[in-house]
């Protein structure tokens, strides 16, 4: 695998990056490479785009919303 090395990133590049990074406690490196793939449309397949949103809700907070999905679903006939 090859490697580059990027010369005299302006100070507010650099910070960004280290923003973003430190926000999704990935590695720099990481970044630039998905950062990259996603500029020449070789990103990540479809759907990984949203992994740092799986998981995210505890069990009463599913078992929740999954009942309020459940009363979406029931049919009023006095309403038809």
């Amino acid at each position: 695998m090859a490697s580059i090395t990027i010369h005299a990133i302006p100070p507010e590049l650099e910070g960004r990056l280290n923003e973003e990074s430190g926000r999704r406690q990935i590695s720099k490196n990481a970044l630039v490479k998905e950062l990259l793939g996603k500029a020449l449309s070789l990103g990540p397949s479809r759907g990984k785009e949203y992994e740092e949103f799986l998981g995210v809700w505890s069990d009463d907070e599913t078992a929740s919303f999954k009942q309020r999905l459940a009363e979406a679903d029931v049919i009023d006939r006095e309403e038809w």
